[in-house]
């Protein structure tokens, strides 16, 4: 499983998140690489431990965190996880717009192979399959992060939690375009580099568990006990307006509580303004005008730290409804490549 890292540094261990499932998962082996091109590592992975063990199992509703070994991570680079189950599984936790090709065999132990798997046949039992969603995108499966150790004086971890937009929504396969990636790779030229952590999940909304626990519900797991927190940035509530008309209100109240939570933990809380969305097929005016509330609410509220006003950065005094065509895809605001550049928070 590729996995793309934020930040640099001399360790790095892998998280496992087997939360919300009833079943235990045994992991007979799991290695990390540097990834060459695909599957392909650039070197002989390194095999990784859980408490000195190799084979261990993920009690259900459990979580583990590997061993740290001495392997050096440059920012921005991609890393390559994987992972052998050695026993028949019927369920997984997974996370599933990842927004990266993802590639399993069956049956054997490919974790410690560097070079790419070929099938020379459909049926082999060393083919090599890339799984994907929809044919495009594959779900990430038990692994929930990738810890790297930064060298002294870095400034720890942004979580940033969302919904799709944050998730990636609409930016490059495999690209790592997403505009926390991008926010990412701003934050390495600082004297204290900080690494961002990517807590968004498709569809997910603020005050409702559908698409995942809502971010109210997993707010503490999510972020406040994210390694190294720092500061949470927090973008969401499109979804609880289009989906399930929530009023502003009730996402103001929510907003001022994940704030208190924050502030208590020590954090600083970055809020996020919701671009305009019109030509959404869930746009109405009603739900503009609660977006429009919600964003008023946002920029003046002392109950956050700082405002990133994604809403402005998008304005187009030609359509104020709906972001401009060139730089946006009308899909309840997410936003291609070019905009995440014009939306990174430092700006």
């Amino acid at each position: 499983m590729p996995v793309h890292a934020s930040i640099g540094g001399s360790r790095a261990r892998i998280r496992l998140d087997n939360t919300g499932n009833g079943t235990a998962i045994r992991i007979g082996h799991a290695t990390l690489a540097h990834q060459k091109t695909a599957s392909a590592a650039a070197e002989h992975p390194v095999s990784l431990t859980f408490g000195g063990r190799q084979d261990v199992t993920i009690a259900a509703g459990g979580e583990l965190a590997s061993d740290p070994p001495d392997f050096t991570v440059t920012a921005d680079e991609v890393l390559l996880v994987s992972i052998y189950l050695p026993d028949p599984v019927t369920t997984v936790p997974y996370h599933s717009y990842t927004l990266t090709t993802l590639y399993s065999t069956p049956k054997t132990d490919h974790t410690d192979r560097s070079e790419s798997i070929a099938a020379d046949t459909e049926n082999s039992p060393d083919n090599l399959f890339r799984r994907t969603q929809d044919d495009k995108y594959g779900p990430r499966v038990l692994v929930s992060g990738v810890e790297v150790t930064p060298a002294a004086g870095s400034g720890g971890t942004v979580v940033a939690i969302g919904d799709s937009q944050t998730d990636g929504g609409h930016t490059d396969l495999d690209g790592n375009h997403r505009w926390l990636d991008v926010y990412g790779r701003a934050l390495q030229a600082s004297s204290h580099p900080r690494g961002v952590a990517n807590a968004g999940i498709s569809a997910n909304q603020v005050l409702k568990d559908g698409s995942g626990a809502s971010m109210l519900h997993r707010f503490r797991h999510d972020v406040l006990d994210v390694p190294g927190v720092k500061e949470v940035i927090f973008y969401g509530g499109i979804n609880d307006i289009t989906l399930s008309d929530a009023t502003a209100t009730a996402l103001e109240k929510a907003v001022t509580t994940l704030a208190g939570q924050a502030h208590e933990a020590g954090l600083t809380f970055t809020a996020v303004t919701l671009p305009p969305f019109h030509g959404y097929q869930r746009f109405t005016s009603s739900r503009e005008t609660t977006r429009r509330q919600f964003n008023a609410f946002l920029r003046t509220t002392q109950a956050v730290d700082r405002v990133v006003d994604f809403d402005q950065t998008s304005y187009d005094p030609a359509t104020p409804r709906r972001a401009p065509r060139r730089r946006h895809r009308a899909t309840a605001g997410r936003a291609g490549p070019p905009v995440c550049r014009l939306l990174r928070p430092d700006r």
